[in-house]
């Protein structure tokens, strides 16, 4: 099981979305130290997926992780892979639309997140938030449902698969719609689960908003550019602009 009760969260099912196909990125890799439960805490029970022959059966802890990367930052995740163990590692970030995974499935994820972080406030939100991300990308029936389909859960608190339930429901009614300016990214590592990071994470993970020293960096760097160009301008008999 590898990283103890949370070795194995997520959802990828090998016929399904492969080893989530990624494109070749610039993102430089993200080496995590540490993992562990996020403070809401989450809770054990029984997955079991039907499309492989036998059935893939695992007992897996279920809730939103902490990740610590080398370099001191925490990042917030879920699990997208029930196959592989998660273990400290070098991981490679990437949009979540460089993956395999559909337009409307990446979608869906979105008015998940968008919404239902604000709820995970306890084990029960905390797990029923992964049961939700584990249907919407394992589910081929086109039907959600925790208790039946391809992807089913047991042994597990009736509270939090409710909670993912009534979830999934707000997302197929779009009463729970995505927010645009969220963004989602994933961490792959060779034989380890693939996890999901949004907002502040992805932005993190991704290089999307600068420190701000780097910031200072960059508008340094603009000024001289637009210096040089001044220059030039001048010397080609050119009315530069101010």
């Amino acid at each position: 099981m590898g990283f103890s009760a949370v070795s194995r969260f997520g959802v990828i099912a090998s016929g399904l979305l492969g080893a989530l196909t990624l494109a070749s990125g610039a993102n430089a890799a993200v080496t995590i130290s540490s993992i562990a439960l996020d403070t809401p805490g989450g809770v054990s029970g029984t997955i079991t997926y039907t499309p492989t022959t036998p059935d893939y059966v695992v007992n897996a802890g279920i809730g939103r992780l902490k990740l610590t990367t080398d370099t001191g930052d925490t990042l917030l995740s879920y699990c997208i892979d029930i196959f592989h163990s998660l273990t400290a590692a070098s991981f490679t970030p990437a949009t979540i639309t460089s993956t395999s995974l559909s337009s409307t499935k990446i979608a869906r994820l979105s008015a998940l997140l968008s919404n239902g972080e604000a709820l995970v406030t306890d084990a029960n939100h905390s797990a029923a938030e992964q049961l939700a991300i584990w249907e919407i990308v394992n589910e081929g029936s086109g039907t959600y449902n925790l208790t039946a389909g391809d992807l089913k859960v047991s042994n597990i608190s009736s509270s939090a698969v409710s909670l993912a339930n009534t979830y999934l429901s707000n997302i197929t009614s779009e009463t729970w719609t995505a927010d645009p300016t969220l963004s989602l990214a994933v961490l792959q590592a060779p034989n380890n689960q693939t996890q999901l990071v949004w907002g502040t994470s992805a932005n993190k993970v991704l290089g999307a908003v600068p420190e701000p020293a780097t910031w200072a960096m960059m508008i340094g760097g603009f000024g001289a550019i637009g210096a040089t160009l001044r220059r030039r301008g001048t010397a080609n008999g050119l009315v530069s602009v101010r």
